[in-house]
């Protein structure tokens, strides 16, 4: 049975061709890799990981994300610590959050960035004339007919639509939401 963890988590994570070597011979990265196979063999309900993808190259730090990601689907607990906060909003769905040693945060990444937010939306628009409205905050000249405009997140259906009627092409739309790193250094440095 473990022969088959190793071969199956080896050959996931890209290492199966090393196995034969002394540690000693391979890079950071292969270490991450070969260290996550060893924490899997014995399928644990529960695993605690320090700095999981530290070292990696991209596609190595993919890869141990996406099968964290699995591993929590099927009901296995992960905890891991980081200091790579934006690994921490992509994979995790609740934090802790300590800043030398004190409690800052516990508890729904989605709650913190939704509570945190200022609710404002941002749209780019491809524009004739500067558009205005009622529900517009803000719009800034961006120039070539381009202008940003900023509207509270709950308007955003109905500035659209507006956008849409007057022949307006709309670029990009997004949520203004600070990032998970932005809020929590803002919550050590007491902002």
């Amino acid at each position: 049975r473990i022969d088959a963890q190793v071969r199956k988590w080896s050959e996931r994570l890209k290492i199966d061709h090393a196995l034969d070597r002394k540690l000693q011979n391979y890079s950071k990265g292969m270490l991450q890799r070969i260290g996550f196979v060893a924490s899997l063999v014995h399928d644990p309900k529960v695993m605690i990981l320090d700095e999981p993808v530290s070292g990696l190259d991209p596609i190595g730090r993919k890869e141990i994300k996406d099968v964290m990601r699995e591993l929590n689907q099927e009901g296995k607990t992960i905890f891991f610590s980081s200091h790579i906060v934006s690994d921490v909003e992509e994979i995790c769905r609740n934090l802790v959050v300590l800043d030398h040693g004190k409690l800052i945060y516990t508890g729904s990444v989605v709650d913190i960035l939704e509570r945190e937010s200022d609710g404002l939306s941002e749209m780019i628009v491809l524009a004739q004339v500067m558009p205005t409205g009622q529900l517009i905050q803000k719009t800034i000249d961006l120039g070539n007919g381009r202008f940003q405009l900023v509207f509270n997140k709950q308007d955003k259906k109905n500035i659209l639509s507006e956008m849409i009627k007057a022949n307006n092409e709309v670029i990009t739309l997004r949520d203004e939401n600070p990032s998970l790193e932005q809020i929590i250094y803002g919550k050590a440095k007491g902002i």
